[in-house]
Protein backbone atom coordinates (compact mmCIF):
# COMPACT_ATOMS: atom_id res chain seq x y z
CA UNK A 1 0.00 0.00 0.00
CA UNK A 2 3.00 2.21 -0.26
CA UNK A 3 2.58 5.40 -2.45
CA UNK A 4 5.65 4.58 -4.35
CA UNK A 5 7.06 1.30 -4.94
CA UNK A 6 10.74 -0.08 -6.37
CA UNK A 7 10.69 -3.20 -8.00
CA UNK A 8 14.27 -4.34 -7.65
CA UNK A 9 16.94 -6.30 -10.19
CA UNK A 10 17.09 -9.43 -7.69
CA UNK A 11 12.98 -9.50 -8.00
CA UNK A 12 12.97 -8.88 -11.84
CA UNK A 13 16.00 -11.27 -12.01
CA UNK A 14 13.36 -14.14 -10.47
CA UNK A 15 11.08 -13.61 -13.30
CA UNK A 16 12.23 -15.61 -16.57
CA UNK A 17 10.10 -13.72 -19.22
CA UNK A 18 12.97 -10.27 -18.42
CA UNK A 19 16.05 -10.59 -20.16
CA UNK A 20 17.20 -7.35 -19.90
CA UNK A 21 17.85 -5.45 -16.37
CA UNK A 22 15.75 -2.72 -15.74
CA UNK A 23 14.19 -0.74 -12.67
CA UNK A 24 10.28 -0.27 -12.94
CA UNK A 25 8.74 2.70 -10.64
CA UNK A 26 5.31 2.46 -10.07
CA UNK A 27 3.17 4.98 -8.56
CA UNK A 28 -0.43 4.76 -7.86
CA UNK A 29 -2.88 4.42 -5.34
CA UNK A 30 -3.64 1.55 -2.63
CA UNK A 31 -5.48 -1.62 -3.56
CA UNK A 32 -3.98 -1.16 -7.17
CA UNK A 33 -3.67 -4.42 -9.01
CA UNK A 34 -0.78 -4.88 -10.69
CA UNK A 35 -0.11 -7.25 -14.02
CA UNK A 36 3.38 -7.44 -15.74
CA UNK A 37 2.55 -9.82 -18.94
CA UNK A 38 5.35 -11.34 -21.37
CA UNK A 39 7.16 -8.32 -22.69
CA UNK A 40 8.56 -8.54 -26.47
CA UNK A 41 11.77 -7.67 -27.33
CA UNK A 42 11.69 -4.01 -27.09
CA UNK A 43 9.12 -3.11 -23.90
CA UNK A 44 7.52 -4.60 -21.26
CA UNK A 45 3.98 -3.16 -20.41
CA UNK A 46 2.41 -2.60 -16.97
CA UNK A 47 -1.36 -2.68 -16.46
CA UNK A 48 -2.38 -1.23 -13.40
CA UNK A 49 -6.14 -1.46 -12.35
CA UNK A 50 -7.16 0.65 -9.26
CA UNK A 51 -9.77 0.24 -6.85
CA UNK A 52 -10.14 4.00 -5.85
CA UNK A 53 -8.77 6.72 -8.16
CA UNK A 54 -6.99 7.31 -11.13
CA UNK A 55 -3.42 5.76 -12.21
CA UNK A 56 -0.87 6.14 -14.73
CA UNK A 57 0.34 3.50 -16.70
CA UNK A 58 3.93 3.76 -17.81
CA UNK A 59 5.46 1.58 -20.69
CA UNK A 60 9.65 2.16 -20.89
CA UNK A 61 11.86 0.37 -23.37
CA UNK A 62 14.36 -2.76 -22.04
CA UNK A 63 17.47 -3.02 -23.04
CA UNK A 64 18.96 0.34 -23.47
CA UNK A 65 22.38 -1.48 -22.43
CA UNK A 66 22.87 0.67 -19.16
CA UNK A 67 23.04 -1.09 -15.81
CA UNK A 68 20.75 -0.17 -13.45
CA UNK A 69 20.67 -0.15 -9.81
CA UNK A 70 17.69 -0.76 -7.81
CA UNK A 71 19.02 2.37 -5.32
CA UNK A 72 16.07 5.37 -6.46
CA UNK A 73 18.43 7.66 -4.32
CA UNK A 74 21.68 6.89 -7.03
CA UNK A 75 22.52 9.23 -10.10
CA UNK A 76 20.19 10.35 -12.70
CA UNK A 77 22.16 7.95 -15.61
CA UNK A 78 20.39 5.16 -13.62
CA UNK A 79 17.18 6.22 -15.19
CA UNK A 80 17.98 6.41 -18.93
CA UNK A 81 15.43 3.72 -20.01
CA UNK A 82 12.49 6.03 -18.42
CA UNK A 83 14.06 9.13 -21.03
CA UNK A 84 11.00 11.70 -21.05
CA UNK A 85 10.94 10.72 -25.19
CA UNK A 86 10.68 6.88 -24.58
CA UNK A 87 7.90 6.48 -21.86
CA UNK A 88 4.64 6.22 -22.96
CA UNK A 89 1.49 7.68 -20.47
CA UNK A 90 -1.79 6.46 -20.74
CA UNK A 91 -4.76 7.67 -18.04
CA UNK A 92 -7.24 5.41 -17.46
CA UNK A 93 -10.33 6.13 -16.17
CA UNK A 94 -13.38 3.76 -13.85
CA UNK A 95 -16.91 4.48 -14.63
CA UNK A 96 -19.39 2.49 -13.70
CA UNK A 97 -22.22 2.29 -16.54
CA UNK A 98 -25.98 1.38 -16.40
CA UNK A 99 -26.06 -2.38 -17.49
CA UNK A 100 -28.73 -4.55 -17.81
CA UNK A 101 -29.14 -7.74 -15.19
CA UNK A 102 -28.12 -10.18 -17.84
CA UNK A 103 -24.75 -7.99 -18.95
CA UNK A 104 -22.13 -10.53 -18.18
CA UNK A 105 -19.39 -9.49 -15.90
CA UNK A 106 -19.39 -6.67 -12.64
CA UNK A 107 -20.44 -3.58 -15.30
CA UNK A 108 -17.04 -1.80 -14.58
CA UNK A 109 -15.43 -0.33 -17.96
CA UNK A 110 -12.32 1.21 -18.09
CA UNK A 111 -12.15 4.42 -20.78
CA UNK A 112 -9.05 6.11 -21.99
CA UNK A 113 -9.53 9.99 -21.37
CA UNK A 114 -9.78 12.54 -24.29
CA UNK A 115 -5.84 12.92 -25.57
CA UNK A 116 -5.07 17.15 -25.64
CA UNK A 117 -3.60 16.98 -28.70
CA UNK A 118 -3.26 14.28 -31.56
CA UNK A 119 -0.02 12.51 -31.41
CA UNK A 120 2.84 13.04 -33.68
CA UNK A 121 2.99 10.94 -36.71
CA UNK A 122 5.36 8.16 -37.51
CA UNK A 123 8.62 8.92 -38.98
CA UNK A 124 10.02 5.56 -40.52
CA UNK A 125 11.28 5.18 -43.65
CA UNK A 126 10.17 1.85 -43.81
CA UNK A 127 6.47 3.61 -44.50
CA UNK A 128 7.46 5.56 -46.67
CA UNK A 129 9.19 2.70 -49.17
CA UNK A 130 6.30 0.21 -48.83
CA UNK A 131 4.20 -0.14 -51.43
CA UNK A 132 1.63 -1.75 -48.78
CA UNK A 133 1.38 0.92 -46.38
CA UNK A 134 -0.38 4.87 -47.53
CA UNK A 135 0.84 6.68 -44.33
CA UNK A 136 2.22 9.43 -46.16
CA UNK A 137 -1.68 9.45 -48.02
CA UNK A 138 -3.00 11.25 -44.79
CA UNK A 139 -1.60 15.24 -44.69
CA UNK A 140 -2.08 16.44 -40.54
CA UNK A 141 -4.93 18.27 -41.63
CA UNK A 142 -6.89 14.96 -42.77
CA UNK A 143 -5.47 13.17 -39.43
CA UNK A 144 -6.95 16.23 -37.71
CA UNK A 145 -10.45 15.61 -39.08
CA UNK A 146 -10.74 12.15 -38.52
CA UNK A 147 -9.16 12.90 -34.66
CA UNK A 148 -11.75 15.29 -33.98
CA UNK A 149 -14.73 13.29 -35.52
CA UNK A 150 -13.64 10.42 -33.22
CA UNK A 151 -13.87 12.53 -29.82
CA UNK A 152 -15.74 15.20 -30.39
CA UNK A 153 -18.44 13.53 -32.43
CA UNK A 154 -18.66 9.46 -31.87
CA UNK A 155 -19.74 8.26 -28.38
CA UNK A 156 -17.98 5.14 -26.80
CA UNK A 157 -19.92 2.81 -28.45
CA UNK A 158 -19.38 3.92 -31.44
CA UNK A 159 -15.92 4.56 -31.11
CA UNK A 160 -15.20 0.79 -30.36
CA UNK A 161 -17.33 -0.30 -33.53
CA UNK A 162 -15.18 1.85 -35.44
CA UNK A 163 -11.85 0.62 -34.14
CA UNK A 164 -13.07 -2.54 -34.91
CA UNK A 165 -13.96 -1.60 -38.38
CA UNK A 166 -10.85 -0.22 -39.40
CA UNK A 167 -8.69 -3.45 -37.85
CA UNK A 168 -8.53 -6.35 -39.25
CA UNK A 169 -7.47 -9.72 -37.24
CA UNK A 170 -5.39 -11.62 -40.02
CA UNK A 171 -4.31 -15.29 -39.73
CA UNK A 172 -0.86 -15.53 -39.68
CA UNK A 173 0.43 -17.88 -42.63
CA UNK A 174 3.24 -20.36 -42.26
CA UNK A 175 4.80 -22.79 -44.68
CA UNK A 176 4.28 -26.14 -44.63
CA UNK A 177 5.92 -27.83 -42.12
CA UNK A 178 7.30 -25.07 -39.43
CA UNK A 179 7.29 -24.83 -36.09
CA UNK A 180 3.86 -23.11 -34.77
CA UNK A 181 4.75 -19.95 -33.17
CA UNK A 182 2.38 -18.19 -30.32
CA UNK A 183 1.42 -15.51 -32.49
CA UNK A 184 -1.69 -16.92 -34.77
CA UNK A 185 -3.21 -13.78 -35.59
CA UNK A 186 -1.55 -10.55 -36.97
CA UNK A 187 -3.25 -7.05 -37.01
CA UNK A 188 -3.75 -4.81 -40.12
CA UNK A 189 -4.20 -1.38 -39.09
CA UNK A 190 -6.52 1.21 -41.07
CA UNK A 191 -7.84 4.64 -41.96
CA UNK A 192 -10.37 5.85 -43.98
CA UNK A 193 -9.85 8.11 -46.48
CA UNK A 194 -12.75 9.34 -48.47
CA UNK A 195 -14.70 6.14 -49.03
CA UNK A 196 -11.38 4.12 -49.07
CA UNK A 197 -9.56 2.11 -45.96
CA UNK A 198 -6.15 2.81 -46.30
CA UNK A 199 -3.56 0.71 -44.64
CA UNK A 200 -1.20 2.26 -42.26
CA UNK A 201 1.35 1.34 -39.52
CA UNK A 202 0.48 0.94 -35.94
CA UNK A 203 2.07 4.20 -35.02
CA UNK A 204 0.12 6.53 -37.13
CA UNK A 205 -3.35 4.46 -36.33
CA UNK A 206 -2.44 4.79 -32.71
CA UNK A 207 -1.62 8.45 -32.59
CA UNK A 208 -4.59 10.08 -35.25
CA UNK A 209 -7.05 8.32 -33.39
CA UNK A 210 -5.59 9.06 -30.33
CA UNK A 211 -5.77 5.89 -28.48
CA UNK A 212 -3.21 3.57 -26.47
CA UNK A 213 -2.97 -0.09 -28.26
CA UNK A 214 -3.95 -1.64 -25.25
CA UNK A 215 -7.64 -0.67 -25.28
CA UNK A 216 -7.22 -1.38 -29.24
CA UNK A 217 -6.63 -4.97 -28.62
CA UNK A 218 -8.91 -4.90 -25.95
CA UNK A 219 -11.78 -3.76 -28.36
CA UNK A 220 -10.58 -5.98 -31.31
CA UNK A 221 -10.30 -9.39 -29.66
CA UNK A 222 -13.36 -10.87 -29.79
CA UNK A 223 -12.62 -10.86 -33.82
CA UNK A 224 -9.44 -12.91 -33.25
CA UNK A 225 -11.14 -15.44 -31.42
CA UNK A 226 -13.91 -15.50 -34.05
CA UNK A 227 -11.07 -15.56 -36.43
CA UNK A 228 -12.88 -13.33 -38.47
CA UNK A 229 -12.13 -10.01 -39.90
CA UNK A 230 -14.14 -6.94 -39.16
CA UNK A 231 -17.06 -5.81 -40.92
CA UNK A 232 -17.29 -2.31 -42.97
CA UNK A 233 -20.33 -0.54 -42.30
CA UNK A 234 -18.83 2.46 -40.45
CA UNK A 235 -17.95 4.59 -42.86
CA UNK A 236 -19.61 7.73 -42.36
CA UNK A 237 -18.59 7.78 -38.91
CA UNK A 238 -15.19 7.25 -39.85
CA UNK A 239 -14.93 9.70 -42.34
CA UNK A 240 -15.73 12.97 -41.25
CA UNK A 241 -14.85 14.39 -44.81
CA UNK A 242 -17.40 12.61 -46.65
CA UNK A 243 -14.81 13.00 -49.54
CA UNK A 244 -15.58 10.51 -51.98
CA UNK A 245 -12.76 10.14 -53.73
CA UNK A 246 -10.97 9.56 -51.69
CA UNK A 247 -7.61 12.05 -52.50
CA UNK A 248 -8.94 14.41 -49.73
CA UNK A 249 -10.09 17.43 -52.27
CA UNK A 250 -12.67 19.63 -51.08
Amino acid sequence: NAPLAYVTIQDVARLEDFQDQTLIAIRAPSETKLNIPPPDKKETRMHLMSCNSEIRVLTCELGSGDPLTSDPKGSSEEFTTLERSRVKTYLLQRVRPTISVNDAGSGVKWKMRKPENIGLRCQSTVCEKSAMLHCSSFREVDRERIFRNFWDVLNWDQRIQVVRSLVDVVPVQRRPGAVPGRREFTFHFNLRHGEQRRRVCKVLFLSTLGVNEWFVLKWVQGKSKSKVKPDHDTKQECNPTGDKNGDGSN
